[in-house]
């Protein structure tokens, strides 16, 4: 059973995709928030990574952004709840406006800020995106209570309270209540899913240049983007879905790209 049981978290998040994709998707991780932390206060860090391009930590998947001469290009959002603190957070390196945001997969961390960022800019994804999005919480809500019941069960066979092993389950019946939760408070009124959407790779021009260019490949549930500016392009992707990313020219910085996974 503990075999079975421990790649749980692994694949919870990818079920719901087989219908959008056609093919079985790369396993995705749950969101990085942990429901500890969510009711921590949020801790901002922005980080310069060349002339114009940024990466901003605060809570969950963390956000890119890049300052052009015709407004500002946003990768991700985090949550609501934390969105305005994101869009304060580029306020303090920049006051021109924010243009356009990039989703680049569908989880909250990454797009519960869009009731936020709609108000003032144009919200991008792929076509995927919107789907999942959309309907992704209404599979949480139909198959997670099973997930717990199950989960529970097999905490409950081991009598042990400090078993290392039914501690790391309880950690996982603990996110496995939060995402549920988080799927129940789920408003599709309020979602503010992307409303550009693509069907294989994008390039969005800023002025003269190049701001960001999407995945040249179809995607499983997520993107990768290159961020650009005028020393080079960096890319940012999820790590664990395709493996780290090359870097596209030498400029580039941190080991995942434009955005590290956790700050320094």
């Amino acid at each position: 059973m503990r075999f079975r049981i421990l790649p749980l978290l692994f694949v919870l998040t990818t079920g719901a995709l087989w219908a959008h994709s056609g093919a079985p998707p790369a396993a995705t991780p749950a969101p990085s928030v942990t429901p500890a932390a969510m009711e921590k206060p949020v801790e901002f860090k922005i980080e310069k990574l060349s002339d114009r391009a940024y990466c901003l930590y605060g809570r969950g998947g963390n956000v890119g952004f890049l300052v052009t001469d015709a407004g500002v290009v946003v990768v991700d959002d985090q949550y609501e709840e934390v969105a305005q603190g994101v869009v304060d957070q580029i306020r303090t390196v920049t006051d021109r406006p924010i243009r356009f945001l990039v989703n680049t997969h569908y989880h909250g961390d990454h797009t519960g800020g869009n009731p936020v960022f709609v108000k003032f800019a144009t919200i991008v994804a792929h076509e995927t995106v919107r789907p999942r999005l959309l309907e992704y919480p209404a599979i949480v809500q139909k198959t997670f209570p099973e997930k717990k019941s199950r989960l529970q069960a097999e905490i409950d066979s081991l009598k042990d309270a400090t078993d290392p092993y039914r501690v790391a389950l309880e950690k996982d019946l603990g996110l496995l209540d939060f995402l549920l939760k988080d799927a129940q408070a789920f408003d599709p009124a309020r979602a503010a899913p992307p409303g550009l959407t693509y069907d294989s790779r994008m390039h969005l021009y800023r002025g003269t240049r190049t701001a960001i260019r999407s995945c040249t490949s179809p995607p499983r549930g997520s993107c990768t983007w290159e961020i650009c500016s005028s020393t080079g392009c960096t890319r940012s992707s999820t790590p664990g879905r395709e493996g780290p990313p090359a870097a596209t020219s030498p400029t580039s910085t941190a080991p995942w790209g434009w955005c590290r996974r956790t700050p320094e």
